[in-house]
């Protein structure tokens, strides 16, 4: 459906996508069934997949080069990907977002 109504907006299969990956300290917590961190779970995404942005986000946020180097650091807040103006032009320049966090946002930070 998404590739459907981007061929159809764009006449042509090319859009933008950015992921953005929740790298907070909570994401160093081992998923036992697959033997791998939660960041590193979120991070294999990108290898699956072509992303034209690749955004990491805790405390703070920023366009990620190599995501070998990404670790988990930092609190859960979101609204760091809008006050970084490389990141947020990576949010507002994607057709298409995937947004990657383990769950533990609090309250506060959803409705900012």
């Amino acid at each position: 459906l998404i590739y459907s109504y981007f061929f159809e907006r764009n006449n042509h299969c090319h859009f933008t996508s950015g992921i953005f990956i929740d790298n907070s300290g909570s994401t160093c917590s081992q998923l036992i069934s697959i033997g791998k961190t939660v960041l590193q779970a979120e991070l294999s995404i990108c290898q699956a997949t072509r992303f034209d942005h690749i955004v990491i986000w805790n405390s703070s946020a920023e366009l990620c080069t190599n995501i070998a180097s990404a670790k988990p650091e930092g609190g859960t807040y979101p609204i760091a990907i809008f006050q970084n103006e490389a990141t947020k032009n990576a949010f507002h320049q994607s057709d298409v977002i995937v947004f990657v966090t383990d769950g533990e946002i609090d309250n506060a930070s959803v409705t900012q």
